[in-house]
């Protein structure tokens, strides 16, 4: 089983915050020799194994919190769409591998024009596929 208590405090959103182990992000525990996360050995002992290729997810976007009530689960892919529009997914200047500031990514949205990504790619010291997306929406989304 686990080897050590897991101590936690409640907060005013009613997340359990672990505590008692480390986590980054995720407070992480050994169970039978194996590392995992705390939540999802929390939600294993309340409802049962989780299916392969199944994750634990936070209801309340909190990495930290191991109340099973905010504990649910999905795909890597629900988790990630759990996460859009969260302060827990860096986007735009807030992700530490930005090349470009909102700044200029509004002047590469003004400069654009059909055949042009090549040449605001070499403004810009980014690659073509990031001026595409970019221009299209995919990336630096508007708001």
């Amino acid at each position: 089983m686990a080897n050590k208590i897991i101590d936690w405090i409640v907060t005013g959103n009613a997340c359990w915050v672990c505590t008692s182990h480390t986590a980054h992000p995720y407070p992480q525990i050994k169970r039978d020799s194996k590392k995992m996360q705390v939540a999802r050995m929390i939600y294993e002992e309340c409802f049962g194994i989780i299916p392969k290729g199944m994750v634990t997810r936070h209801k309340c976007n909190n990495p930290k919190c191991i109340n099973p009530e905010h504990l649910t689960t999905g795909t890597d892919f629900d988790n990630c769409h759990d996460r859009e529009g969260t302060d827990t997914w860096p986007a735009g200047e807030k992700n530490g591998a930005h090349k470009l500031t909102a700044v200029q990514v509004e002047q590469i949205r003004k400069e654009y024009r059909y055949g042009l990504s090549r040449a605001l790619a070499a403004k810009y010291g980014v690659s073509r596929s990031l001026i595409t997306g970019i221009t299209s929406g995919r990336f630096w989304k508007v708001a």
